[in-house]
């Protein structure tokens, strides 16, 4: 999907509660992490290996800059923004799974693509069925659509 951003203003109509901050520290990179597993349902044994290559990325913060949403203090939402040349990418976003259905992710989003702007004219990203019709209502359109295919090993891992 994609969004020419320079021509759009993200009016932020606000969910109570809700707060959207950059991670910089340990700590929150743990929230950060706490929240990508639990959204995108990964194994908690993985969490440390998430870490390790999150906080590897994270050196890189001023093309690679990861953002968490709060709601009343709680870890809700998590996503990255990735800049390339004028182009802004947004992956890994997620919420977890108890904070569904409260317009949170919509409100981050909000969030994340005004500090977008300030880099890029143009933000593109992947876009599951979940999550395509929140990024339609933010004005994202649909450039190519393609199968996601799942390989096991014979032994079932």
């Amino acid at each position: 999907m994609i969004q020419h951003i320079q021509e759009k203003e993200y009016i932020h109509t606000g969910v109570e509660g809700f707060q959207c901050k950059r991670v910089c520290t340990e700590a929150e990179l743990k929230e950060w992490i706490t929240v990508y597993i639990d959204g995108y349902q990964k194994p908690k044994e993985y969490q440390a290996d998430f870490l390790e290559r999150f906080r590897e990325l994270m050196q890189h913060a001023d093309q690679y800059q990861l953002y968490l949403g709060l709601y009343h203090n709680r870890p809700a939402v998590a996503g990255s923004l990735f800049f390339y040349d004028d182009t802004a990418g947004l992956y890994c976003i997620t919420t977890a799974r108890h904070m569904r259905r409260k317009s949170l992710a919509t409100a981050y989003l909000k969030e994340v693509l005004t500090e977008a702007k300030k880099q890029a004219d143009t933000c593109i990203l992947h876009a599951t069925s979940a999550g395509k019709p929140a990024y339609e209502k933010l004005g994202f359109t649909a450039v190519n659509e393609f199968d996601v295919y799942r390989w096991r090993n014979i032994d079932g891992t």
